[in-house]
């Protein structure tokens, strides 16, 4: 890893955080939304899917949009099957005590789950595919301070930045690769 890069976006960061806080950037709006998910957060409730929506009605931002929904469609399957999506939560609640290679297998096993899930529902339409990122999403909702966020451009930006050269995306992302990058910075 580029130290010398690294340092730059660091201080660059730092002289820069009061535009990067101010009101029109708010960037502090990420960990209010993880907040709100905690603070709503109860998988034994009676109604799973209202619970998950009202959750995570302040993060759809970070993987909804007008084009793709995996937020919202892991919700429409909540109303329909709400214990196999709690099985998924569960299970990503579960694996932050594992070592990062199994909990990359239960991301591998989350996605392929729910993605089955979204196909018996909503056939092969890609509105609200999951993703491996939204997958992580959710883990790192769960446990925000075990785990990073993740979206493939930016990681890869990131990785050129520095020089990381371990970090791949698409069918060969590796979640300990990733995690590392991350603990590294």
């Amino acid at each position: 890893m580029n130290k010398e890069n690294l340092d730059k976006i660091i201080n660059n960061y730092i002289q820069d955080i009061s535009n990067i806080y101010n009101e029109e950037h708010d960037e502090l709006f990420k960990w209010r939304a993880v907040k709100h998910f905690k603070d709503n957060w109860n998988i034994e409730c009676d109604n799973f899917a209202e619970m998950l929506k009202a959750a995570t009605s302040e993060t759809s931002v970070f993987v909804n949009n007008n084009t793709v929904q995996p937020l919202n469609g892991l919700i429409k399957v909540a109303e329909k099957e709400p214990q196999a999506v709690k099985e998924i939560f569960q299970k990503l609640d579960d694996c932050n005590s594992k070592c990062i290679k199994e909990r990359h297998l239960i991301v591998e096993e989350c996605l392929k789950f729910a993605n089955d899930k979204v196909k018996e529902y909503f056939g092969d339409s890609w509105k609200y595919k999951q993703e491996k990122r939204t997958i992580i999403f959710y883990m790192t909702l769960l446990n925000p301070d075990d785990n990073y966020f993740y979206k493939s451009t930016e990681a890869m930006d990131m990785a050129r930045c520095i020089g990381y050269d371990d970090l791949s995306t698409g069918s060969n992302f590796r979640l300990e690769s990733y995690y590392a990058m991350c603990e590294q910075i």
